[in-house]
């Protein structure tokens, strides 16, 4: 284990130095190596965070705004800011490149990108971003109180699964939210209901040669981070959440439960934003979420150096 923790570490030294320099935010320096245990120490260090700092103050007018979506404006079409359905419509990396990874999902998949833009980069692999909002990518149809039935998603589903077939990736990364929809009784999924989704979509994808890994999916708050924070400057322990948060647990065991029945890989990521059973609302200087269950920009690319070592091992071959 030792040795096998301290080649990845190797790796992602490696890579971040090639990529010519390390990410950096206006207010935390991304970690380089020893990627993961430097984010979990700063996220364990963010309990002891009581009152918005001067940094946080200045960003919270713009918080809400903080969103991957609204930061690629020049990569995503206008249509794209609710859908990237074909194999040329978002691309990113080495866009060149014949090795291909493809994200996919709903808009937790968008969420990631400002992380794993600059890996794409660093690899020299091209970055196919396939998303549909409020569409898992699962096979399952989904009711959500704000929009009612989305025929969409079972309509795209079966195209965006022909287009990841087609491009025969190396690695595709799946990328949802499992707290916000409901099945079309208009009552909560259960656990095998969304993990038979998961397998039948993660089955449909595998070609020879195709790795998957599902990344967790983020707990959710209660309520939007930065409203929260505006409304709670000098308590901001009243913004957090437990975790697993009851109020609002999602359905990752039944991520688990089709990873391991698919033979994909199932990559956690709460360890990014909570410990000793909190999620905290800000990180070092870092405001976490542009709302109640979306990773900001600013926090997404942080944690790119994070993605890099948990995924690079994947393309390693």
């Amino acid at each position: 284990m030792e040795s096998r923790a301290t080649c990845r570490r190797a790796s992602v030294l490696l890579a971040l130095l090639l990529s010519g320099s390390l990410l950096t935010t206006t207010s935390e320096a991304a970690p380089a190596t020893s990627a993961v245990d430097q984010v979990v120490s700063l996220v364990a260090g963010s309990a002891s965070i009581t009152t918005v700092s001067r940094a946080v103050l200045s960003a919270l007018p713009s918080a809400s705004a903080d969103f991957s979506g609204r930061k690629y404006p020049a990569k995503l079409p206008a249509e794209a800011l609710t859908a990237c359905l074909t194999a040329t419509a978002c691309v990113y990396g080495k866009t060149t490149s014949k090795r291909v990874v493809v994200l996919y999902g709903d808009s937790h998949a968008l969420m990631w990108l400002p992380a794993l833009v600059p890996i794409a980069s660093t690899l020299g692999v091209k970055l196919v971003l396939l998303w549909e909002g409020m569409c898992p990518p699962g096979r399952l149809s989904v009711y959500g109180p704000s929009f009612g039935l989305p025929a969409s998603c079972d309509t795209n589903r079966p195209k965006m699964i022909s287009v990841i077939v087609g491009l025969h990736p190396a690695l595709v990364i799946l990328s949802e939210s499992t707290q916000t929809n409901q099945a079309p009784s208009n009552t909560p999924f259960t656990v095998e209901q969304w993990r038979r989704g998961l397998v039948t979509s993660i089955q449909q994808i595998r070609s020879a040669g195709t790795k998957v890994a599902i990344l967790e999916d983020i707990p959710a708050f209660n309520q939007a981070v930065p409203r929260c924070l505006a409304a709670n400057l000098t308590s901001v322990a009243k913004c957090r959440i437990t975790y697993p948060n009851l109020q609002r647990p999602g359905l990752v065991a039944a991520e688990i439960a089709a990873a391991s029945d698919t033979k994909s890989t199932f990559v956690p990521t709460h360890q990014f934003f909570c410990a000793s059973a909190k999620c905290f609302p800000i990180i070092g200087s870092m405001i976490t979420y542009v709302d109640d269950n979306h990773v900001s920009f600013t926090y997404a690319k942080y944690l790119s150096a994070v993605m890099l070592e948990e995924l690079s091992p994947l393309l390693a071959n």
